[in-house]
């Protein structure tokens, strides 16, 4: 794949940062812990829609094979990368020193060996009548929807001497949506929703809602995980509309990436 030149950072840039909040990655964009939800029957297609929140483009990309493990060394990733204060007006910058306080705003992935395991996909439909939870807090989204969630399976382990965080994830393919423009953090971005019905705890209130663990992301010295990332797009996006398809997950990848020196790491799904 040719290389290309690290375009300049521009103001766009950070308002699709400030404005998405790096919908994800786990971001595994972020796999922080999600805010308490509410039941949300307004939730739109867009919440789940391609993003690209950056404008670097990168110079390197690595393709890893299904099923291959690559170490993943000292990444760093995080809002801040993507900003140029320069060409940001007074609004967009204080917008970016409120996000500047955040864990998320600049961090460090060190030492952690990857592997991506088995995907498939289900219809948000089927999803929501395995976890009839996520239906009722998004049930007008789920039977507006014609969205397909694709869970992936994956491994990392720690082989720093240090805790060390889950890096950012985005799900990718060539061709769709403007994604054959390799930008650094480009992709659908993991349902935050999802994952905590998958991992997080209940936590009573008005409306029974789900949060991850403060430090779920993180992986202590040695410490080995596996876990699924959860990613919803539109049937559309997979080639097809039929109600009961065979989706070819092949052309995907989970994409994961290192701002400082603008490489993409693409593990790809067959």
């Amino acid at each position: 794949m040719e290389k290309t030149a690290r375009t300049k950072r521009i103001a766009a840039g950070i308002c699709c940062l400030l404005a998405g909040a790096l919908v994800a990655g786990w971001a595994i964009g972020k796999y922080l812990p999600a805010a308490p939800r509410e039941a949300s029957p307004e939730r739109s297609e867009t919440s789940w829609e391609f993003i690209s929140y950056s404008t670097v483009e990168a110079e390197n990309v690595v393709d890893v094979p299904l099923g291959a493990p690559y170490l993943l060394e000292n990444l760093l990733q995080g809002e801040k990368h993507f900003t140029d204060f320069g060409e940001l007006d007074e609004g967009e910058r204080a917008l970016a020193r409120h996000k500047a306080k955040q864990p998320d705003w600049s961090y460090e992935c060190s030492a952690l060996a990857m592997k991506v395991g088995s995907a498939k996909a289900v219809s948000l439909q089927a999803f929501s009548e395995w976890y009839p939870h996520y239906a009722e807090v998004y049930s007008g989204f789920v039977k507006a929807a014609d969205g397909v969630v694709i869970l992936v399976d994956i491994t990392l382990a720690n082989k720093a001497d240090a805790d060390t965080r889950m890096p950012s994830f985005s799900l990718w393919t060539e061709g769709i949506d403007g994604s054959s423009v390799d930008v650094i953090g480009s992709g659908w971005q993991v349902d935050r929703g999802i994952l905590a019905e998958l991992y997080g705890e209940p936590r009573e209130g008005n409306f029974k809602s789900y949060q991850l663990k403060d430090r779920w992301n993180m992986l202590a010295p040695g410490e080995e995980k596996s876990c699924t990332i959860p990613f919803v797009v539109s049937r559309g996006a997979l080639g097809t509309t039929d109600q009961a398809p065979a989706y070819d997950l092949s052309q995907f990848c989970i994409a994961t990436w290192d701002c400082e020196s603008a490489t993409a790491y693409r593990f790809w799904l067959g």
